[in-house]
């Protein structure tokens, strides 16, 4: 078995974080989607929907977890997805006006194992050590509007 260098820990870690980032983006997405058209437009102190989110101009109100998982998942998704696309290794940069494109330096393949892992990983992490996490946030006090 060949020794695992440097290029390949970035390859797999620049897989895994971009598209645990897409997936999870994705996600936020959808759980926006979904929460905001369940939302009741006044408070509902009895169900726990007190904190207020802006939903193109109309006033929705959330719980604590909706506020916090959407805020966490939209603020943590976009730039993990970036940071995997600056991690992975770079050669051969084409640059043509203010557009840049690259090849991987990936011989091994390993971007792609990386890329399967993330997908695999990520649903196993946002639902269910995400809900977990969320909770001890808000058990804590902390609650992130959105």
């Amino acid at each position: 078995m060949r020794h695992i260098n440097r290029n390949d820990w970035l390859n797999l870690a620049g897989g895994f974080l971009f598209i645990y980032g897409v997936i999870a983006f994705f996600c936020a997405f959808g759980l926006e989607i979904w929460w905001s058209s369940t939302a009741p437009s006044l408070a509902d102190p009895v169900r726990g929907l007190v904190v207020p989110h802006r939903e193109h101009g109309l006033l929705r109100y959330y719980s604590a977890f909706q506020s916090t998982t959407s805020a966490l998942l939209f603020m943590t998704s976009i730039p993990l997805a970036l940071i995997g696309i600056m991690l992975s290794p770079k050669q051969n940069l084409h640059r043509r006006g203010g557009k840049v494109r690259w090849d991987h330096d990936d011989p091994r393949g390993l971007h792609r194992v990386g890329r399967r892992a993330g997908a695999v990983a990520a649903p196993i992490l946002l639902f269910a050590i995400g809900p977990a996490l969320v909770h001890a946030l808000n058990a804590a006090g902390i609650v992130i509007p959105f």
